[in-house]
């Protein structure tokens, strides 16, 4: 302890010698001093692991005399204190680590005496007087601004006289009476705006009397009286909104009627009160004066049938109690009055099978087993069909779990502990298998495949985490396949369409599910009818036709999917017999073209604009 300098020296040894040296496990001196006749004598010392001091004093006969000095580990100076004959006695000053004047006072005789002053870390500082160690006189408390915040008296360390509270902003606070160390008399408070608070009177101690409290606008909030110390008679307190209520006390306890009323007068709540516990029926109702709740109690314990209603005064639910507890038949309702839950309670846990319903007049029905569901579960549609049926087994689904969807396919999948977990199906209609793979963790996992009503395959590929990954294969009815690769649930990378024969009709790169990159489609018998790039699914830039022996046919560049530019054509022997250009995908600007024979066709060429010839050539 700082303030005690000898324990800390309490642990040396009592042999005989007169010098004392000390050190730390890594070297560093921890005390030094001297010892006589196995008391302390002189200068003693004390350092931190640090190497920085820690203690500095004089000792005579054991008993520390004179002045003696504390720090911080880090240096920082934090207690001076004198000692006379063993006796702090004398100046006595602390200071924090932050270096401010922490305490400043005066002992004699090992007692506090005369005025003391602390300062807080958050500025607050405080005067105060002692006299043989106790507070007496005037205790005065400082905002870091200057500004008093309180002031009170003491007598041999009793609050005696007024004691006063200022707000910040120099506002009388609170003002009252102490005598003895007990609030005696009227003891009032004020908002910061200087409108009364509260005011209530005190007889040695305890409350006695009228008090009252009032709203910063001068509303009343509460009133009532008190005797020796407990509220005693009708209580009325009133409500931000305007609302009351009033309650009877006897003697600190809440006895006989209590109610309570909107600001528009209508009732809100009314019960009794018995020996400060709810007794009988308790009824709520809205501003509008409908019922909200009914309730039932008996020595403060809910018991009995207990109701709730819509806003429109429709039943909204049911419910017995016992022993504060649910127990008993439950029944909730829509505001329509449609049903909305059903079921039973047994000491607040649910029991046997329960009906959930939704707005739409969908139901679920379940097993319940001390509040934890155990057995069948299903769920319906409005139209009385199975949507979904399985086995709870301690709380979570287990077992085959099968799902029915609006078309009458079925799907089943395993479960264990609310995952699906092993095999999975999807069945058509008709009964014929329409998918089956495998689940992991809850998510698709491994090949699935994907049949139609007629048993024919039409998809297969693979599942990771839940999300289509690596090549999937599409197998059309007219014999063609599709082979598409995904990454993460999306078609990206390597995309080909293969014909019944094995042929790659047109083939190319898919990026975040668009064409995009080199695109090529091809004939029955391999060649290149068309080749050239993609962009977000859109033709871009220069693309080919060429003729079934491989020499061009057509090209020019395409501008967001549509020909744009020069284009020109060619016969498979490397005739010219097109040229032109397009704008929007459509003909613009001067066109020729030649017949078979190499000649100028002027019915074909000529001047377009839009895609329609509107002038032949001009001439020469």
């Amino acid at each position: 302890m700082r303030h005690l300098p000898i324990l800390l020296l309490a642990a040396l040894p009592t042999c005989g010698g007169e010098a004392v040296s000390l050190a730390h496990l890594d070297g560093q001196p921890a005390f030094d001093g001297q010892l006589r006749g196995g008391f302390l004598k002189g200068a003693w010392k004390r350092w931190h692991p640090s190497g920085m001091p820690a203690f500095a004093g004089t000792f005579r006969q054991g008993e520390l005399d004179g002045t003696w000095r504390t720090w911080f580990p880090d240096g920082q100076p934090e207690i001076v204190a004198t000692h006379v004959d063993g006796h702090l006695h004398g100046r006595w000053t602390r200071s924090a680590p932050d270096g401010r004047r922490a305490e400043d006072g005066t002992y004699l005789r090992g007692e506090r005496e005369g005025l003391w002053r602390m300062e807080h870390a958050d500025g607050n500082r405080i005067e105060v007087h002692y006299r043989r160690g106790l507070r007496h006189g005037p205790r005065l408390r400082f905002l870091p601004s200057g500004q008093k915040a309180q002031e009170e008296t003491f007598v041999e360390d009793l609050n005696s006289g007024l004691a006063r509270t200022w707000h910040g902003n120099g506002q009388l606070a609170s003002e009252g009476l102490f005598v003895a160390g007990q609030r005696s008399g009227e003891h009032r408070r004020w908002f910061a705006t200087g409108e009364l608070q509260s005011k209530m009177n005190y007889t040695r101690g305890l409350l006695e009397g009228e008090a009252a409290s009032w709203f910063p606008d001068r509303r009343e909030h509460h009133r009532g009286v008190f005797v020796a110390g407990e509220k005693e008679g009708v209580w009325k307190e009133w409500q931000e909104d305007g609302g009351w209520k009033t309650v009877g006390w006897v003697e600190g306890e809440r006895e006989g009627v209590s109610e309570t009323f909107y600001a528009n007068g209508k009732r809100a709540r009314a019960g009794l009160w018995r020996r400060d516990m709810r007794q009988g029926a308790w009824r709520s109702w809205r501003p509008d004066g409908t019922p909200h709740t009914e309730e039932h109690w008996d020595s403060g314990v809910a018991t009995g049938l207990w109701r709730w209603w819509h806003e429109n005064g429709v039943l909204g639910g049911a419910a017995e109690k016992e022993g504060g507890k649910l127990h008993g038949q439950f029944r909730s309702s829509f505001d329509d009055g449609q049903p909305k839950e059903e079921g039973r309670f047994e000491a607040d846990r649910r029991v046997g099978t329960w009906t959930i319903w939704t707005e739409d007049g969908s139901r679920i029905v379940d097993q319940w087993r001390a509040g934890v569901q155990e057995g069948l579960w299903q769920s319906f549609a409005p139209d009385g069909r199975k949507l979904e049926e399985g086995q709870f087994l301690a709380g979570a689904r287990e077992g085959i779990w099968s799902t029915w969807t609006e078309d009458g396919g079925h799907m089943t999948a395993m479960r264990r502990g609310n995952v699906r977990e092993g095999a999975g199906e999807r069945q058509h209609p008709d009964g014929s298998l329409a998918a089956a793979g495998s689940w992991q963790a809850d998510q698709q996992s491994g090949t699935w495949k994907y049949w139609d009503p007629a048993g024919r395959l039409i998809l297969e590929g693979p599942f990771v985490n839940g999300e289509r990954h690596g090549l999937w294969i599409a197998h059309g009815a007219n014999g063609w396949r599709e082979y598409t690769t995904h990454a993460a649930g999306k078609r990206h990378g390597r995309w080909a369409a293969v014909d019944p024969q094995g042929t790659i009709r047109e083939e190319g790169t898919l990026v975040d599910g668009l064409r995009s990159g080199p695109w090529v489609l091809r004939r029955e018998d391999g060649s290149t009818a068309e080749e050239g790039e993609m962009l977000d699914d859109l033709r871009a830039g220069p693309w080919i036709a060429r003729h079934p022996d491989g020499t061009r046919a057509m090209a020019g560049d395409y501008l967001d999917g549509e020909r744009s530019g020069p284009w020109r054509g060619w016969a498979p022997d490397g005739r010219l017999i097109a040229e032109g250009s397009f704008l929007n995908g459509k003909r613009d600007g001067l066109w020729r073209e030649w017949t078979p024979e190499g000649e100028l066709d002027p019915a074909a060429s000529g001047v377009y604009v839009a895609g329609r010839r509107a002038a032949g050539l001009p001439e020469d």
